[in-house]
């Protein structure tokens, strides 16, 4: 009992035949699947290599901006804009140091006309830096 028959073609087969074939599909199957495998790895690998290169490339960029800007440039921006970035900070300063002076001077030497002096003589330089942040060219 060592052949089979196959019905629909009316061959015979021997066990070993059967055998050999079956081997060589486990066999193709396997080289399949590895070359699958490989394809993908490279494939990302590819992908991976692809992203440090953009990688690398935006730091450049940074690295080249900020030796054009310096680190003044870098505090308050573009050449552009760094006389509005300098108003507006000057004026978030200003406002903020003579908040913190006022509530501290009202609540401990009760000198109500300091305060107003100090409001009166900083608010002339916030409508002024306003006027030139928010005004046209």
């Amino acid at each position: 009992m060592g052949d089979s028959y196959n019905t629909s073609t009316g061959n015979t087969y021997s066990t070993a035949t059967i055998r050999k074939i079956e081997l060589q599909n486990t066999h193709e199957q396997v080289q399949l699947k590895e070359e699958h495998d490989h394809e993908e790895k490279m494939a990302k690998l590819r992908y991976e290599n692809e992203q440090t290169i953009k990688d690398k490339e935006c730091q450049h960029e940074v690295n080249i901006n900020n030796q054009s800007l310096g680190w003044f440039g870098r505090l308050f921006g573009s050449q552009e804009n760094s006389s509005r970035n300098i108003t507006a900070a000057i004026c978030i300063l200003l406002t903020a140091g003579v908040s913190i002076i006022s509530c501290i001077v009202y609540f401990c030497k009760d000198d109500i006309s300091f305060v107003a002096k100090m409001w009166g003589g900083l608010f002339p330089i916030i409508t002024l830096s306003l006027g030139y942040l928010f005004g046209k060219k």
